[in-house]
C-alpha cells in the first residue's frame, strides 16, 4: 500500500483482481475510481452481485445500479456513509483554514450525496428497511450526517415509505419518533392519523415525539384529529397545548363552551403577538369561575409565557421613554403558573370554591399553589380544608396552609 492508500497503478501490473476489488470499497472515491478502471484494462468480470455493485459504483453508473434494485441497497448505504464523511471533513478544513469564512462552505461539493440519494429514490421501496435498519444501527447513536440524510431520502421515497414510518413510532428512542414524525407530516398520509394521535395523548412518550406527532396531525388538515386536539389543551405539558392551539388555529375550530375557551385562550398567549396579548387575558378573567378550572390546572406549570409587564394589573402595559428614543412596551417572561396564580386572585371570591377541591390534588404544586392563592384572597371558607392541609405529606404544602390561615384570621 502507497503512502496515501493502495497503489493501483502496481496492482494493475500485476493483476492482482483481489487487490483491486478490495480497493473498489475503499473510503476515498478517487481510489475507487481508479480501481474500477484498472479492473476494465486487465479484461475482469463481475463474478456475483456484490462485486458488480461495488464496481459500478466506482464508475457512479446509477442507472444500472437503480436496475439492480436491493442487492445494490447495502453497498450504497456504505458509500453515502464515506461521501458525508469526506464532505464533512473537507468542510472542517475549509474552517480550520478560513475560520468564519462561511460562505466558502457553499463551495464544498455535495455533487456524490445527491447522486446517491437520487439512486435511492430511484430504487424506492427496496431500499426502505436496509436504511432503516442502518440509520438505527449505525448512524443514531453518532447523530452524524447520514442519520438525517436516511430521513431525506425516505421522505423522498414517499407513500412506500408510510407503514414502516408508522412502525418507527412505536419505537423507544424518541430521536427516532419525532423525526419519523416530521417525514410524514410531510408526506401528508391519513394512515398516520390514528397512530400520531396516540403518541401525542401518551403523556409517558417524550414531548419531542409528543410535539412533532401534533405538528403532524396539523399538516393532515383532517377533521377527525380535532377531538384529540382539544382534549389536548388540558395537557399536563404546556408545549403540547401551545402546539394543538396552533394546530386547531389552522384548521378553523371554534371551542363548544367557556371552559375550552378559557384554556384555548391562555395557551394561545404563548403565541400571541402584543395586540392580543392584554385581549386575551381580559377576556380570561372576564370570565370570572369559568376561567377558575383551567387556570388551577396550570398551577404547577414552569414553562414560560410571553406577558405585558404587570398580570396583577390586568396585564398592564407599561412604557419606558427613553432619552432620544420613542416609547416602547416591556414584557416579561414568567413561568405559566406564576400567571395563572395571579389570575385566579383577580377573578377573587368565585375562585374560592375550585381553590379549596385543589388542595386535595394529587399535583402538590397544584395544593401547594392553590393554598397560596386562598391565603391571598382571604375568604373565611377555606379555613376548615386550609386547616386540613396543615397535614399534607408534603412540607411546603403545610408551611403554606399556615401562612394562609394567618392572613385569613
Amino acid at each position: 500500500m502507497g503512502i496515501f492508500g493502495p497503489n493501483i497503478k502496481k496492482m494493475e501490473q500485476k493483476k492482482d483482481v483481489k487487490g483491486l476489488l478490495e480497493a473498489l470499497q475503499h473510503r476515498k472515491y478517487q481510489i475507487r475510481e481508479s480501481s474500477a478502471f484498472a479492473l476494465d484494462r486487465i479484461g475482469w468480470k463481475a463474478g456475483n452481485d456484490t462485486e458488480k455493485v461495488h464496481y459500478l459504483m466506482a464508475k457512479k453508473a446509477w442507472d444500472d445500479l437503480t436496475e439492480m434494485g436491493g442487492p445494490a441497497v447495502n453497498p450504497l448505504i456504505q458509500a453515502l456513509e464515506y461521501a458525508m464523511k469526506d464532505y464533512e471533513r473537507r468542510r472542517a478544513f475549509i474552517m480550520e483554514r478560513q475560520p468564519g469564512n462561511i460562505s466558502a462552505l457553499k463551495n464544498v461539493s455535495h455533487i456524490e450525496i445527491d447522486e446517491l440519494h437520487e439512486v435511492f429514490v430511484r430504487i424506492g421501496k427496496p431500499a426502505i428497511d436496509p436504511l432503516i435498519q442502518a440509520m438505527k444501527e449505525k448512524f443514531v447513536n453518532e447523530r452524524t450526517n447520514p442519520f438525517f440524510e436516511v430521513w431525506k431520502i425516505l421522505e423522498n421515497i414517499g407513500e412506500p415509505t408510510v407503514e414502516p414510518l408508522i412502525q418507527l413510532l412505536k419505537d423507544e428512542d424518541w430521536t427516532v419518533q419525532a423525526p419519523a414524525a416530521k417525514v410524514l407530516k410531510r408526506i401528508g398520509d391519513e394512515r398516520a392519523i390514528e397512530p400520531l394521535v396516540q403518541v401525542f395523548q401518551d403523556e409517558t412518550q417524550n414531548v419531542y415525539s409528543r410535539q412533532a406527532a401534533v405538528d403532524a396531525l396539523g399538516a393532515l388538515n383532517d377533521e377527525r384529529v380535532i377531538e384529540p386536539l382539544v382534549r389536548a389543551l388540558k395537557d399536563q405539558n404546556w408545549g403540547i397545548r401551545k402546539s394543538s392551539v396552533r394546530v386547531l388555529k389552522k384548521l378553523s375550530w371554534n371551542p363548544a363552551n367557556t371552559t375550552e375557551r378559557v384554556y384555548y385562550l391562555f395557551a394561545n398567549m404563548s403565541l400571541g403577538k402584543e395586540g392580543t396579548l392584554k385581549k386575551d387575558w381580559n377576556e380570561i378573567i372576564g370570565y370570572g369561575r369559568h376561567a377558575v378550572e383551567p387556570l388551577i390546572q396550570s398551577l404547577h406549570i414552569k414553562d414560560t409565557i410571553r406577558v405585558l409587564r404587570d398580570t396583577r394589573s390586568g396585564m398592564r402595559r407599561i412604557k419606558l421613554t427613553l432619552v432620544g428614543s420613542p416609547a416602547k412596551t416591556f414584557y416579561l417572561e414568567r413561568p405559566v403558573g406564576n400567571v395563572a396564580f395571579d389570575g385566579l386572585i383577580q377573578i377573587g371570591k368565585p375562585a374560592v370554591e375550585p381553590l379549596i377541591q385543589a388542595l386535595k390534588d394529587n399535583n402538590r404544586l397544584i395544593r401547594w399553589a392553590a393554598a397560596q392563592a386562598l391565603g391571598e384572597i382571604r375568604d373565611a371558607r377555606a379555613k376548615e380544608s386550609l386547616t386540613h392541609a396543615l397535614e399534607d405529606e408534603y412540607e411546603e404544602v403545610r408551611k403554606t396552609a399556615k401562612k394562609a390561615l394567618r392572613k385569613i384570621r
